[in-house]
């Protein structure tokens, strides 16, 4: 096992061992916060990376106890697991199937063996085909591929090969990123001195420039709604009703709890209302909302060794006051937590919401801070709707074509 020489998050090689004690460490944290919360209902469950799926499925069952045992699912959850080709066996996926998991996410990114080398992949295009078939045999009807665009020296001939490739095997949902290189990763090392030609608008030796990075985006945009994948969000596709639950959670500022190393969250910071629902991780009805919109951001600390050291010797009492726990729960990172202004929580409502293709409600907006949207965003919409780059009717306000191909300009007009 190895890391992707372009991926920048919280992942780390484990031995079986260690495997069993994270595991044991995150029951513990999921036991933890069902006693501090109460039995929550949950709308959706997300199980990402890192590759999830290298964990024994034996220790993955002890997880989804605790879960289960802690919040109650709604009867139509949506409840999601990251796999990477060549990590899942057969056996795996029946015991997933057991658990409630009823969504898998493939990490494919290219159907080019010479890219998947180039990216640092472990598995081949024959990898991805016989996980995908496994995926099919266990009786998933409910699956995502992630495919990447703005790859180093990925022509539209290639990119149109991975998307032919995918597309013929008709996954609900097909997830089409653009590389963006990080600082720290070796793909930054080797690219810094495209990814600075870039910014300059000079010729690039092997990143994509500016234009070859749009074309090939637009062109995967084309090529996948054309074979009946809508568009319901920048970077993602799906068949008719296929959506992800989850991550429209995300966009829709949707409360969620995240559990494990570096795991963030998003919550009320009245949370602690055990009459109320949730999602997990957490949504409520807006009916039965404590607080007018989530405002409390923070994450767990990022040390994989330091958190399990934690759980082994923590002894969480019957602290039951947020506000405590945010102090002093050793487990997270203390620099993390953000009590978002209302100013602030307007802008990401404005800069998340507007990554969906349908938009947002100006009902929504109205009912989260209890002002009109554009007695606060007024001139922006106007300046935005002349220039082509968003339509406003109907009580919606969304991107046009033209603003979601510069929707990093775009959105970041709303920030102060």
């Amino acid at each position: 096992m190895k890391k992707c020489l372009y991926c920048d998050f919280n992942s780390h090689p484990g031995s079986p061992k260690e495997q069993a004690a994270y595991a044991g460490a995150l029951v513990k944290e999921i036991d933890w916060w069902g006693r501090l919360i109460g039995r929550k209902q949950v709308a959706s469950v997300f199980v990402g990376g890192g590759t999830p799926s290298w964990l024994d499925y034996s220790l993955m069952e002890q997880i989804f106890a605790a879960v289960y045992r802690n919040f109650s699912l709604a009867r139509n959850a949506e409840v999601s697991l990251e796999l990477n080709p060549g990590t899942v066996t057969a056996k795996a996926l029946r015991a997933y199937q057991r658990m409630g998991i009823n969504r898998v996410s493939i990490g494919l990114q290219s159907s080019n063996d010479d890219e998947l080398a180039l990216l640092g992949r472990i598995h081949s295009w024959n990898d991805f085909l016989r996980t995908f078939e496994h995926v099919r045999a266990a009786g998933f009807s409910n699956v995502n591929v992630d495919i990447m665009t703005g790859l180093p020296l990925q022509t539209e001939d290639k990119l149109k090969r991975t998307l032919q490739m995918v597309t013929m095997l008709r996954p609900e949902h097909i997830s089409a990123y653009s590389l963006i290189v990080e600082p720290g990763t070796p793909f930054y090392e080797r690219y810094a001195g495209d990814i600075a030609r870039r910014e300059r608008g000079e010729k690039t030796l092997e990143l994509p420039d500016s234009d070859l990075e749009y074309a090939l985006y637009d062109m995967a945009r084309a090529f996948l709604t054309g074979k009946g994948y809508r568009q319901y969000e920048i970077s993602n596709y799906a068949r008719e009703g296929y959506a992800c639950r989850h991550n429209l959670g995300y966009w829709e500022r949707k409360p969620y709890l995240g559990f494990g190393v570096g795991a963030a969250s998003l919550l009320c910071d009245s949370l602690i209302d055990r009459h109320s629902d949730m999602d997990l991780l957490m949504r409520k009805d807006p009916a039965q909302r404590s607080c007018a919109y989530p405002n409390l951001r923070f994450s767990n600390i990022p040390e994989t060794d330091r958190y399990i050291d934690l759980w082994e010797k923590y002894d969480p009492g019957q602290q039951l006051d947020l506000d405590e726990v945010l102090a002093d729960a050793p487990w997270i990172d203390s620099k993390t937590v953000q009590k978002l202004t209302r100013r602030e929580a307007m802008e990401e409502f404005l800069f998340l919401g507007l990554r969906k293709t349908k938009g947002i409600r100006e009902t929504d907006f109205f009912n989260a801070f209890g002002l009109p949207i554009g007695s606060v965003y007024g001139s922006t919409l106007e300046s935005q709707s002349k220039r082509g780059l968003l339509r406003r009717q109907g009580g919606m306000i969304a991107l046009t074509k033209a603003g979601t191909d510069i929707s990093n300009q775009v959105l970041a007009e709303y920030l102060c």
